[in-house]
């Protein structure tokens, strides 16, 4: 009998555990994430949506899916010592299946040792700043450092 006791113990914290909501969950893990991002990344991120808002469109939600795209091309720029957009078309795919996206896109950039400046960099190239103000919903930047202290930069957009 103690063991049918234990046994369903374990079932009642189990079934607690996995009724728990989705967006709770979701809520989770996407501190999780936040919580990984520098202060770079933070600030392009809020810099990017303060500036959404100023001209009337919507703030764009982090997305850890996205995250892990963008760090991993920000890493791929590093190892080449070069920006560029190679293999998005790749990215774009992974992401589009990874996350259920209908549309994808990314911007680039290095040597900004500033968020101000990179993304007042990317407002004044009308590409650049078409994908800032195009019509998504969720995005996510990496921007990491190479072994001489120069920057590099991706951010990923999607709906």
């Amino acid at each position: 009998m103690k063991g049918f006791s234990r046994i369903l113990g374990v079932l009642m914290v189990f079934t607690f555990v996995v009724s728990c909501s989705t967006d709770s969950v979701e809520d989770v893990e996407t501190f999780h994430y936040e919580s990984q991002l520098s202060p770079m990344e933070m600030e392009i991120l809020d810099l990017v949506n303060q500036h959404r808002d100023s001209i009337g469109l919507s703030t764009l939600e982090f997305d850890k899916i996205a995250y892990d795209f963008a760090i991993e091309h920000t890493m791929d720029m590093i190892d080449k010592n070069k920006i560029s957009h190679d293999n998005f078309d790749r990215r774009s795919s992974d992401l589009t299946i990874a996350a259920k996206a209908n549309y994808v896109s990314e911007i680039v950039g290095r040597n900004f040792v500033t968020a101000k400046g990179v993304v007042n960099a990317w407002l004044k190239s009308d590409s650049h700043r078409k994908a800032i103000e195009g019509n998504y919903k969720f995005t996510a930047v990496s921007a990491k450092l190479n072994d001489k202290g120069v920057f590099y930069f991706t951010q990923m957009f999607y709906r």
